[in-house]
């Protein structure tokens, strides 16, 4: 995440593996051929088999007011580097209050809210309702609206909870609603969201606010297993990603339902758009090399970044329309991507990178390695509205990272 929501995988691949690597980017076929002709099964959540979850009500209240507290001083603390959370997390958020970054995020285990400012050892759990083992949490924009997925006690439904943290005593909770059960995918922009439901006739695309309100249909696919992404006005829809079969990505407009073409024939192919939706970073598989290119929407141009990581590893900057922030394995074994990755198979060493989309430089921006001895495997990146805070979990333990870019 993202994004994008769970998951986390830099080498400079050899420039002759660059140019076979991405010389299927350049194949193209028709836009109407199946996401789904690839015969590969999915999983809602690719990290491994998840536990089953007990459920919980539309309007969950604390049971313990009394606030606690944890402290992460005593060497967590690493240069620019953080480690925010001891325990594994479902997702977080940075937001700017006032003058303060404020990082909130969801304990896996417990559905338990925490917050904690950037400057600050000490984190507050703002949120005492128990919803067990969060397999998701998308957080809204300003921090205060997040959704909650999860599976049910029969290990088979999805329930996927969109709620409001109320943070006033002494009912500090959530309260919110549920959405329809066995949501196949949920993408979230600022306060609104979108998501997919699969069912024999195939699938069906839904826009709503991110309480739940204001609920339209917009897409219907008579083929299944969509996946999505949501920058400002399209959502970026394509086949579930696998390195086994080819795929393709479009973008729906969200106000008029309009579907058009980006790339296809694609391998593993998945892709995120900056905010103004003018360039598309998206990464894909050719055999057992991961390649990562921008497709420049307006003329249908592709410029291979010379590096290659997973989309799941990247999130567009939001002061530069060109900037582009990923986390990028330094050494990557051969395998099927992004299955290998999703499934546990390898993990990888990673450094975060700035890439300017239009001119390709690159800047290396951290080595944990070599700034803290430290090996992380990275995914779900996100940043506040200043810039000031790069936020990304271990895919080792699941923890939650603090990366200060000031």
């Amino acid at each position: 995440m993202s994004k994008k929501a769970f998951i986390a995988v830099l080498s400079v691949i050899v420039l002759g593996l660059v140019a076979i690597g991405w010389s299927l980017f350049s194949d193209k076929k028709s836009a109407t051929e199946s996401p789904t002709d690839n015969g590969t099964s999915s999983t809602l959540f690719p990290f491994g088999q998840r536990p089953v979850s007990t459920g919980t009500t539309a309007m969950a209240t604390s049971t313990d007011d009394t606030d606690q507290t944890i402290d992460l001083s005593g060497g967590e603390t690493l240069s620019r580097l953080k480690r925010i959370s001891t325990t594994p997390v479902a997702g977080a958020v940075a937001f700017d209050m006032g003058s303060t970054t404020i990082i909130r995020y969801v304990e896996r285990a417990t559905g338990h809210i925490v917050q904690i400012a950037n400057d600050s050892t000490a984190s507050e759990q703002i949120s005492n309702v128990t919803i067990p083992k969060i397999q998701e949490a998308l957080w809204g924009s300003d921090g205060k609206n997040v959704v909650l997925r999860y599976l049910n006690d029969d290990g088979r439904t999805i329930k996927t909870f969109t709620g409001r943290v109320s943070t006033s005593t002494p009912n500090k909770g959530i309260e919110g609603t549920y959405l329809p059960d066995n949501i196949q995918d949920i993408a979230v922009s600022g306060s609104r969201i979108f998501y997919i439901i699969e069912g024999m006739s195939g699938a069906q695309g839904t826009r709503a606010n991110i309480d739940g309100t204001g609920r339209t249909g917009i897409f219907n696919s008579s083929f299944g297993d969509w996946a999505a992404t949501w920058a400002s006005n399209s959502v970026l829809l394509f086949a579930r990603p696998s390195g086994t079969a080819q795929g393709s990505a479009y973008l729906l407009d969200m106000a008029t339902g309009a579907l058009s073409h980006t790339v296809d024939r694609i391998p593993g192919i998945k892709g995120l758009l900056n905010p103004d939706e003018t360039l598309m970073i998206y990464s894909g598989a050719n055999g057992n090399v991961m390649g990562t290119a921008i497709y420049t929407i307006k003329g249908a141009a592709m410029r291979d970044i010379g590096m290659g990581t997973l989309v799941d590893k990247c999130v567009w900057s939001k002061r530069s329309k060109t900037i582009v922030f990923c986390a990028v394995p330094k050494s990557p074994a051969g395998g099927v991507y992004p299955d290998d990755w999703y499934k546990g198979k390898v993990s990888f060493a990673d450094s975060v990178w700035k890439i300017d989309a239009t001119t390709g430089e690159t800047t290396d921006i951290l080595d944990p390695e070599l700034e803290a001895g430290i090996s992380i495997d990275m995914m779900d990146l996100s940043l506040d509205q200043n810039e000031s805070t790069l936020l990304f979990t271990n895919k080792n333990d699941l923890s939650l990272w603090r990366l200060n870019l000031e």
